[in-house]
């Protein structure tokens, strides 16, 4: 049985190479990161966080809720590991899917603003919600082996180590992420 450690660090090399893959197909072929900008430009998340401009409490929420609702998926599905053996690979799939779609728009952003702009716009809440998103999927994979936690051992290391963070990275994100672009 693979440890947690032993599947996160797995997980953080399959995302280095899916992000390096997609910033490279975002900024080298333009219309992969142009069909994905558009895709993310009419979704119902991006709508809504439009209709939001001016209300910092509602954006940073709004922006937490995702991605708590995000990796809450990334471990509940877990929870079919009866039904199917493969259930593991939905959790690599989904983690996969997020990290390419992100890295697509980054790569495409290298034809519209400046590198050190993007990097403004992504490292300072992203250093926190990236590594909390594969923590999440590392342990819905984790769940998927022959481990036995119930449901009140889940869902306080959920908050701890998932829903904590991923709030102070929508802080960041809304409040200090703009701050530090100002300043490119």
């Amino acid at each position: 049985m693979k440890t947690l450690k032993h599947i996160f660090i797995h997980m953080v090399l399959l995302v280095i190479i899916v992000f390096t893959i997609g910033i490279v197909l975002g900024a080298f072929y333009t219309p992969v990161g142009e069909s994905a900008r558009q895709i993310v430009a009419t979704s119902t998340s991006m709508t809504i966080v439009k209709s939001m401009s001016g209300d910092t409490f509602k954006f940073i929420m709004t922006i937490f809720i995702f991605n708590s609702i995000v990796a809450g998926i990334l471990i509940m599905i877990s929870g079919l590991k009866r039904i199917s053996p493969y259930v593991k690979y939905i959790i690599y799939f989904e983690l996969m899917y997020q990290m390419f779609a992100v890295s697509l728009l980054i790569g495409y952003a290298t034809h519209i603003i400046s590198i050190p702009l993007i990097l403004a716009s992504i490292l300072p809440h992203g250093i926190i919600e990236v590594p909390v998103i594969i923590l999440a999927a590392a342990y819905g994979v984790y769940l998927c082996q022959e481990v036995e936690e119930d449901i009140f051992t889940i869902i306080p290391k959920y908050i701890r180590w998932c829903v904590a963070p991923l709030l102070i990275a929508a802080i960041i994100e809304v409040l200090i992420t703009p701050l530090v672009m100002s300043l490119i």
